[in-house]
Order: structure tokens, then sequence, then C-alpha cells
């Protein structure tokens, strides 16, 4: 087998053939390896066509011959070697850049809602951890590094993109601009994409236009818009362009339209920016996660809020307080207590959802259901939280233990999916260019 690229192996789970330890492609089809595989005992290797520079001029191995296949060896990113009867695999040696927005340790307690999108060092030091095991790890923590310095990096092989941006309603969408500027490689959803899944009236637009349920809303920008809300009460009231809970508390639960312009009046003062008027749902609240792209999404077991354990106050909403207070094992459900018509719909709304916003690599949406048991998605977050710890409040990691997966395991598979993203092709508006 004749590669210019990596050699990999794509057995599912631990392969008693090499060294590697790999999850299966998310789009096997897309996978077109330059000859067809070579397989010793359970184990396959296949070309993995990734546009990497040749290293020294390769020899035929005598061990493959026998077997009909030619093998490139002396490759800078990785070795193939024979070993008895078993293949062994030395998984290529990427450079990869972290880039991240971390949480100022010496932040006084007020700002603490403030900085809540921002990631802390557990989740620096989990996600660098599981990376080293793919290559070398550079940091860029972009709460404090410009656009300007990042442009003056060596090209990394692939960016592992968890930038949430510390100002403006588009944050988390500047970094991966720049890396689209740049022409290089990262793992997730593109700059298009997450701007606009950061404002949730936008969101929501896309949403109803493809006919996707999601609650009925307005959009207020100036407090004597509230006059003119004529959704019926209750209503919830949130900053249109916030995450991780920030500026939803019980009280923005309303019953009446003085309560409505008061708690109007109050977030626009608050968080210099629109407030979304929204149907408040009474049912309960479920989270999805996803990794894959369009047509091959890989649906995580759902969770559930446990809202007698994790509080919420007496609307039962989902909000700061609820995310940030100290977590508990007890706080998320997952596997969700859902039955299956129930689960199977809310898989089809999370990656319906997925597709309208054209997200990429992985995502979390966020759904509630009314009165009458139907699912509604509340928000689309295709950058979502993966703090560590079996007790953290974070839906995406705990949906990703649910499913078997170890935390660097979760990090693997998303670079793994981005890679494969990248080797075929698809979802790529400007594909990575030659380097010198």
């Amino acid at each position: 087998m004749v590669t210019d690229g990596w050699l990999g192996c794509t057995t599912t789970g631990a392969c008693p053939g090499c060294t590697m330890t790999s999850a299966a492609p998310a789009n096997p089809a897309a996978t077109t390896p330059a000859t067809s595989p070579i397989t010793a005992a359970n184990h396959v290797v296949r070309a993995l066509m990734l546009p990497l520079p040749r290293g020294p001029a390769g020899r035929r191995d005598p061990a493959f011959r026998d077997q009909g296949e030619d093998v490139q060896s002396g490759c800078r990113r990785g070795r193939l070697c024979y070993r008895g009867r078993a293949l062994t695999v030395r998984t290529p040696a990427l450079d990869i850049a972290l880039a991240i927005s971390l949480r100022p340790t010496d932040a006084p307690l007020a700002s603490r809602e403030d900085l809540a999108e921002l990631d802390g060092d557990d989740v620096l030091n989990a996600v660098r951890g599981a990376l080293a095991t793919r290559g070398s790890v550079r940091v860029w923590d972009t709460a404090t590094l410009g656009p300007a310095a990042i442009a003056a990096e060596p090209r990394p092989d692939l960016i592992f993109n968890l930038s949430e941006g510390v100002t403006g309603s588009g944050r988390e969408a500047q970094a991966p601009a720049l890396f689209e500027w740049l022409q290089w490689p990262y793992v997730g959803s593109d700059p298009v994409t997450l701007a606009i899944a950061h404002d949730k009236w936008h969101t929501k637009r896309i949403l109803v236009a493809d006919g996707i349920p999601t609650p009925a809303a307005r959009l207020v920008q100036d407090p004597r818009d509230a006059a003119l809300v004529d959704l019926a009460f209750p209503l919830i009231v949130k900053p249109v362009a916030e995450g991780s809970g920030k500026g939803i508390h019980d009280e923005d639960v309303v019953s009446s339209p003085d309560e409505l312009a008061a708690c109007a009046r109050r977030k626009l003062a608050r968080f210099r920016q629109p407030v979304i008027v929204e149907e408040f749902l009474p049912g309960r609240e479920l989270t999805v996660a996803l990794i894959g792209n369009t047509g091959a999404w890989d649906v995580l077991p759902l969770v559930e809020v446990n809202f007698p354990a994790v509080g919420g106050g007496r609307h039962r909403v989902f909000g700061y307080e609820a995310k940030w207070s100290e977590p508990t094992p007890d706080d998320l459900l997952c596997p969700a207590p859902v039955g299956d018509a129930l689960r199977k719909e809310i898989e089809a709304l999370a990656t319906a959802t997925c597709d309208a916003l054209r997200v990429r690599d992985w995502a979390r949406v966020d759904v509630r259901l009314d009165a009458d048991g139907r699912p509604s998605v509340l928000d689309v977050n295709p950058l979502p939280g993966i703090m560590p710890g079996d007790g953290d409040i974070s839906c995406f990691t705990r949906a990703a233990f649910a499913a078997g997966l170890r935390y660097d395991d979760l990090i693997r598979r998303l670079v793994d999916t981005a890679l494969e993203r990248y080797r075929s092709g698809s979802f790529l508006s400007y594909r990575p260019g030659p380097t010198a």
C-alpha cells in the first residue's frame, strides 16, 4: 500500500494487531484506501489520505510483498512495521494547537457569571493530556492572546478549537474566522454556524424556516418593545447572545405584562444586548450530544436534567444557578428514562437541527417538552462544554461516559471526526491549501 500520508488502523476499540486504539470513522464510506486493506488477524489498515509531506524515500517491505501489498515506510508522520504475524501501527505524531479561552484565576467573585463561558484549568489539563496521546500540543489562550500573535505561529496540523472568545455577540466565531483566513484546519463548526448559533433569535428563525419545532418568541431591543409582545403567558426572558446559563434565572419566568416589562428592562441594562421573550414550556428538559457530520451523526445517550436534584426554582429553569451550583452525580439522568418513541423523536429533532445550521463534528442540542409532552428545540450549542469530572454538570461529557467513552477517547474521537471531514472534502468552504 503506497500513500503520501498516514497509515491508520480502522479497527474499532483495542486492536490485537497494533499498538493503537481507535474508533471507527464517522463516515467509513468517505474513507478511500489507496489500495485494498491489509488484514492480519482482526487488524485492518487503510491509507488515510491527509495532505501531509512525504518523508525520506520509502522502501518496499518484504513482509508485505509476500501478501501482494506495497508499503511505504520511512514517512516522517508514522511507520508501519511487521512483527511476526501481527501488524504494529505507530500513530502519526500530529502538531496540534489547543485554542481555548481560559478564565482568570484571580477574577473577583462578582464577575463569575460574566466569565461562566470560559474554561478552567481542569478542562485545559484534561484536553491537553488527551491530545498529547496524538502528538505535540501547543496552547493558545484566546482570552489573552490576540489574532496577530496566533497568526505568527507555525501552521499546526490541526487546531482543537474550544475558543469561546471574550467580547462581542459573535465571539465564538472569532477564532475560527482567523483559522479560515489562515486556511488552517480545526475541529468544529465554521464561523458562520458558530455566530448564528450563539444568537438565539437568528437560530430560532432558521429552525422555524426548516419546520423544526421551537418555542414561539419575540425579540425586544428597547424596553418599550415589551408592550408589543403578543404571546401568551407564562414567558421567559433571556439575553439573546449568551451561553452557560448566563442571564437565565428562575425569576426570569414572567406571568404578566408588568413583570415582562420590568424583567426586559433589567436584562437590557445588564447585558447591553437585545433580549428574547419566549414561550415558557413546563415539561421535562433533555439534551442531546452528537458527534459526526451531516448524513453520519452519532447520537449519544440522551441526558435529562433532574430538577429535584439540581434545583432550578419553582419554574424548573436550567439556568445559571442550576448549572453552576455544586454538582452531584444525580443532577443529570443519563441515559434519560424516556420511551423509544420519544427518544427517536428527540434524536430526529437534534439531527435535523444540526443539519439546518450546518454544524460540523460535534454539538449539543437542548430540548424541552411542552404541557402535552411534545419536544421543542430550546438551544443549539456547536461548542459545548466538556468538563472532565464524573460529578461535573457537563451534559456532553456525561453522555460520552454513558456511551462507554473515556474522556481521552472522546477527545481523540473529535480529532478523528475532524480529520475524516477534511479527508472527505465535505463541509469545506475553504480547503486548507498546500504549505511551503
